[in-house]
């Protein structure tokens, strides 16, 4: 489509998204200094993470599976994973890179298979403490006996867990990183 001044459709589409990659793109703006603004305000909240361990633990118990221990390493993997999730609105077990939860797990030094579990939450009225509970008996309404969330969190393999909470305004990521020994 031709428009006034020989300008097609597609270069002023090509001008628009120069001009969006630049001002999320601007260099003279740290990652950093993106981190602590006040839109990304979602430090890892570990009172949502032991409280979702609680929830997870709570169902473990009421379905005859032993309680799942925490860890340092897959706490750090979840959190991580959360937090990209989070601020780049994408939401798959396998990232854009082609990573598998397992991939991202080796490179941070993690050498066992990890079963991996997200979700996405978001009101502009509850509290975040509500929207955990809300993602865990979402995953736990799931059918039993099929490979889905539901499994992961009852697996009685399952031994150890990361859970990861990353909080931005009304939107909350969770994801859970179970492992049947130590990483």
């Amino acid at each position: 489509m031709q428009r006034e001044g020989g300008w097609t459709l597609s270069r002023a589409m090509l001008c628009l998204l120069g001009a969006i990659g630049f001002l999320l793109l601007n260099p003279g703006t740290s990652l950093a200094a993106r981190h602590q603004s006040a839109e990304w305000t979602h430090a890892q909240p570990r009172d949502l993470s032991a409280y979702m361990l609680s929830l997870v633990n709570q169902d473990r118990a009421e379905n005859g599976s032993p309680a799942l221990e925490p860890d340092p390493k897959l706490d750090k993997l979840a959190y991580i994973y959360a937090d990209y999730l989070l601020r780049t609105g994408y939401f798959a077990h396998v990232d854009p890179y082609g990573r598998t939860p397992e991939d991202r797990a080796r490179l941070l030094g993690i050498g066992t298979l990890v079963a991996e579990n997200l979700a996405w939450e978001s009101s502009n009225f509850e509290d975040p403490s509500t929207l955990v509970k809300r993602a865990e008996g979402g995953m736990m309404a799931e059918p039993a006996g099929v490979p889905n969330h539901r499994f992961n969190i009852l697996d009685p393999r399952s031994r150890y867990v990361g859970i990861g909470v990353a909080r931005a305004g009304e939107k909350l990521v969770v994801v859970q990183e179970f492992a049947d020994r130590l990483p």
